[in-house]
């Protein structure tokens, strides 16, 4: 799905559920300067590397983390990789009653894994089944439903990857914190 789909899909969604999941404008990285390369854009104001569409910060006050680094921009195409998958998309049901879609990668466990707890899967996504207790959530109806998870999976795809870099450590080591919406805006500007 392109950015223009996806927005076109989020439009179609009712006003109370785009609230709800708190959708975000994408970050402008516009007026910030880039030092573009093959591979990525790197913003050395905003400690921020975007690798295929997925920004990754790290905290301040440490020059030494860089993506001009071969071993350390191998590390953050480390951590990219699992969002690139379009293996089996999950859905969690957070205590607010929200769901939150995810990616998972060892298949044949999560599948026994999650009929074990009572999971049920509900729809069908590009050929990906999407998981959920029918016991935890009162979904919206079907055709909302499906375009919700498509909209919280292409979100989550997107979303900042944080990392708490730890010199002494390999970069495929460091913390890794994800970032939701407005916290990735607030640690930037």
């Amino acid at each position: 799905m392109t950015y223009q789909e996806y927005t076109q899909l989020l439009s179609q969604l009712p006003e109370d559920l785009r609230k709800e999941y708190g959708f975000n404008e994408p970050f402008d990285y516009s007026p910030y300067k880039c030092i573009h390369t093959d591979e990525y854009d790197y913003y050395p104001e905003l400690n921020c590397c975007i690798i295929n569409d997925i920004p990754i910060v790290w905290e301040s006050g440490h020059p030494w983390v860089t993506p001009e680094n071969p071993e350390i921009l191998k590390g953050f195409k480390k951590f990219i990789k699992p969002r690139l998958k379009e293996h089996i998309q999950t859905i969690y049901v957070n205590p607010n009653n929200t769901i939150t879609c995810c990616n998972y990668n060892n298949l044949k466990r999560n599948f026994q894994m999650m009929q074990k707890h009572g999971n049920t899967s509900f729809v069908n996504i590009n050929g990906s089944k999407i998981w959920y207790n029918p016991n935890d959530i009162n979904l919206p109806n079907e055709p909302e439903t499906i375009k919700l998870a498509r909209c919280l999976l292409w979100a989550y795809k997107h979303e900042s990857i944080g990392l708490a870099p730890d010199k002494k450590e390999p970069v495929e080591d460091w913390t890794c914190v994800e970032f939701i919406g407005d916290k990735n805006n607030e640690k930037r500007n």
